[in-house]
């Protein structure tokens, strides 16, 4: 990554977190709605945004101001492997082998899988508590065990 990428980034994410407190105040109120205009160049668009949008709104503001590049997908879009991979974080090899083992539903298309985002992101979110619970153990193991 260059300089100016990672200057850049930090802008955003100063951005991100400037905001969210915004949105936040906005998601507490019984019928949350936020005014906002949108610019760029010479065009311009005003929109009301509903709890939905904000929800949205705040969970990918979340991740920019911890400096992450998040990403949004549709629940009902099917991901290929390598796709599942990308999510995961681990190799398209790595992703097969889940699947074959049942610890990743898929459907089978031929001699290719499917996987959908709500299964990705369960095994996903399944792997990281397994891995947390193995760190957490290996912490509070007594020296010398």
């Amino acid at each position: 990554m260059t300089i100016a990428e990672q200057r850049e980034r930090l802008r955003e994410a100063a951005s991100a977190e400037a905001l969210v407190p915004v949105l936040r105040a906005a998601l507490a109120t019984d019928e949350p709605a936020l005014k906002v205009r949108v610019e760029s160049g010479d065009v311009g668009a005003d929109a009301v945004l509903g709890r939905p949008a904000l929800e949205a709104l705040a969970a990918v503001l979340d991740a920019v101001a911890a400096g992450q590049r998040p990403t949004i997908l549709p629940f009902e879009k099917s991901l290929s492997t390598s796709e599942a991979a990308d999510l995961l974080g681990v190799s398209v090899p790595w992703v097969r082998q889940l699947a074959d083992d049942g610890q990743l539903r898929a459907e089978k298309r031929g001699n290719r899988y499917r996987f959908k985002v709500e299964d990705v992101l369960a095994c996903r979110d399944r792997r990281s508590a397994e891995e947390r619970s193995a760190v957490l153990a290996a912490l509070t193991e007594p020296a010398g065990s």
